[in-house]
């Protein structure tokens, strides 16, 4: 996780500073009741394509999710085969230490690591460990671009998982909840960027799948390429 005021950050107050109003936008919230509303969604897939992609403004999400005061913030699991074992630990201990400390996970995208196809034991066994009556901590997860299927990003992989259980929600799309600003992973940065700008002033803290310019990779490694940090105007800024 790459907090770009703070590195090195694993748990952050909930972002509470205000509640934004409920907007027009098509819903970027996929619930178990498994309300696809395909129409919206191909709408919506379009206009990220071309580049526009309505922020959604949302007032609530559940009252689990809306009363939650920390977030244990993790991403990048890489979900496979080869890693599904060291995976499966990880996440037990991550939602172990949440209901220990009674927070709520946040998941900044790259859940799967081959795009485009899910393999049946991984997901069978990631099902398994995040059922509702395993998986109980508030849980709020954003597709990165291994998890998405589509170019506009709409389509992806984070579907099963929130299908399955009530107590994750998936921001599929560009979402104000909670004075924070939910960015998931976009081929054009620029939706990313017009996202930022229309919602100026309405967040304190931004959580995306995206390269920020100067963000350390590794120890050895910063990122030349990405969005400007510029662009955060200050806001507490969390990236997977």
């Amino acid at each position: 996780i790459q907090n770009h005021q703070s590195y090195g950050t694993r748990a952050a107050a909930s972002p509470r500073v205000r509640r934004a109003g409920r907007g027009d936008g098509a819903s970027s919230v996929l619930r178990a009741a498994g309300v696809t509303r395909a129409a919206a969604a191909a709408k919506a897939e379009a206009s990220a394509e071309s580049g526009v992609d309505v922020v959604e403004r949302l007032a609530s999400a559940s009252p689990a999710h809306d009363a939650v005061e920390r977030w244990i913030v993790f991403s990048d699991l890489h979900v496979s085969k080869r890693t599904m074992e060291t995976c499966k630990e990880v996440l037990q201990k991550v939602h172990d230490e949440a209901v220990a400390t009674r927070a709520g996970v946040l998941f900044l995208g790259d859940f799967w690591h081959a795009r485009g196809a899910i393999p049946v034991e991984p997901l069978n066994e990631a099902l398994a460990l995040m059922s509702s009556t395993k998986w109980t901590a508030p849980t709020i997860m954003i597709p990165g671009n291994h998890d998405q299927v589509t170019a506009g990003g709409y389509s992806h992989a984070l579907t099963p998982l929130a299908a399955s259980n009530a107590n994750i929600l998936v921001f599929d799309g560009p979402t104000l909840y909670n004075g924070a600003l939910w960015l998931p992973y976009r081929r054009n940065a620029d939706v990313l960027k017009r996202a930022i700008q229309d919602c100026r002033g309405e967040f304190n803290a931004i959580f995306c799948h995206a390269d920020v310019v100067g963000a350390s990779m590794n120890e050895t490694f910063q990122a030349r390429d990405g969005l400007d940090p510029a662009l955060f105007g200050g806001a507490n800024t969390y990236t997977g």
